[in-house]
């Protein structure tokens, strides 16, 4: 029988645009070595084995943990086996969404993770997003098809914005549709992940139970929906992250993600400095804004982030491009990708479609001779961003003149800059 899961399927399964498995492996190299990298999914799949050839010549150990492909829902993949922080690279297709205890599971892959680690978990193949607002009143619960269902007594809590609560606990949830629902965690320092939820066995079912009739439903009608009441502890704590992290400026109408009866609540604001007497030379800081003349950004916001990486950043809409050469344009700099970089697969796909004038590049290198070299290169596709930012470590400060040096830029801070402090 011939085998399915091939790297080039992987990668369209957990991405959008030009990055990969292979991409994200590099990017962890280059950090620390030897990297363990770990696949959940059914036997007989080809990615890791191709994963496997592509680095033999560099110390990254690969291995499996599956479930056997006859089984339509499983209780969960078993992870206790596995020592805590011993895993750099988790990912997995299609498993997810067959698995009852979800968020078990989650708690599980966040355990082994190691600090700096990155998991990329395919939930379902066709986006299952639902709005807040009220549980339905039937056997459906909510409007489309969701294998994670989320609920606070009658009403439906969106499972993006209860995740994202964790942040400060050193974990970060992202969402993304490549082509269906991905959730990429990040892990930030060392940990376990309490979830606090409570699973409800009677809501739960398989989806193929519930009687969709429409062609987005037939399509995850292989998975499994599992429900988990939201304490009422857990829920303030979100609301609370909510109105501190996400909604400090609160767009006209209320946010998308936060429920209707307390979405025009003003948010506390961050804490902020004043001035820049807080920060000191050599922290790390990202900065959001714009450029104006020459290496001069003007400052809308800049926060510190100590996540441990020593390169300078910069991204920012694509100014010019000359591929032959291996150069573009960004923020006014000259970007100079070296040989290896142009070898890359990052740089082969981006070249041939999101590497164009008004596409975002973010890349992550250092500045020599004139010109920034990249290590990281992350490319997105034009994009209606109106922001820039650079990151990087503070080289000079001056209190007087509302400025600071970084990554070579001047920046320049005003009374509309929001500075937080640590």
């Amino acid at each position: 029988m011939a085998k399915s899961g091939g790297l080039a399927s992987t990668n369209k399964k957990l991405f959008r645009g030009s990055s990969s498995l292979e991409l994200t492996i590099e990017e962890l190299l280059e950090h620390r070595r030897p990297l363990t990298v770990l696949e959940i999914g059914r036997a007989g799949g080809s990615a890791l084995t191709e994963l496997a050839l592509a680095f033999r010549h560099v110390p990254v150990k690969f291995c499996v943990i599956g479930y056997r492909p006859e089984r339509e829902y499983v209780d969960g993949v078993n992870l206790r086996r596995l020592e805590g922080n011993c895993i750099d690279l988790i990912y997995s297709c299609k498993a997810a969404g067959r698995i009852v205890r979800k968020a078990e599971f989650i708690e599980e892959v966040c355990r082994v993770l190691r600090p700096g680690g990155v998991a990329l978990i395919q939930l379902s193949k066709s986006p299952w997003e639902y709005p807040e607002g009220p549980v339905r009143d039937d056997l459906f619960l909510t409007p489309n098809p969701s294998g994670w269902v989320l609920t606070h007594g009658d009403d439906l809590v969106p499972l993006p914005m209860y995740l994202r609560r964790f942040a400060r606990s050193g974990f970060e949830f992202d969402f993304s549709g490549a082509p269906g629902c991905v959730l990429r965690i990040a892990k930030r320092r060392e940990g376990k992940l309490a979830l606090g939820l409570e699973f409800d066995c009677e809501r739960s079912l398989p989806i193929a139970h519930l009687p969709y009739t429409h062609e987005a439903a037939w399509r995850s009608r292989s998975g499994f929906r599992s429900v988990y009441r939201v304490s009422d502890a857990g829920y303030n704590t979100m609301i609370q992250h909510v109105l501190e992290a996400a909604l400090r400026d609160v767009p006209s109408g209320g946010h998308p993600w936060l429920p209707a009866s307390v979405s025009t609540r003003k948010a506390e604001p961050e804490r902020r400095t004043g001035s820049l007497a807080e920060y000191r030379v050599g922290q790390r800081v990202k900065i959001k804004g714009n450029r104006t003349d020459g290496r001069s950004f003007r400052a809308t916001k800049i926060r510190p982030n100590d996540d441990g990486v020593g390169w300078e950043e910069l991204e920012g809409h694509i100014e010019w491009v000359d591929v032959p050469t291996g150069t573009f344009g960004l923020l006014g700099c000259t970007v100079s990708v070296d040989a290896s970089q142009r070898a890359s697969s990052t740089w082969q796909l981006a070249s041939r479609g999101d590497l164009m004038p008004g596409g975002v590049a973010k890349v992550g290198g250092r500045f020599r001779d004139g010109r920034f070299t990249p290590t990281r290169l992350v490319f997105k596709g034009p994009q209606a961003a109106t922001f820039e930012e650079i990151q990087g470590p503070i080289k000079a400060i001056d209190v007087d003149a509302a400025s600071l040096e970084v990554a070579g830029f001047t920046v320049q801070v005003d009374t509309e800059t929001k500075l937080i402090s640590e």
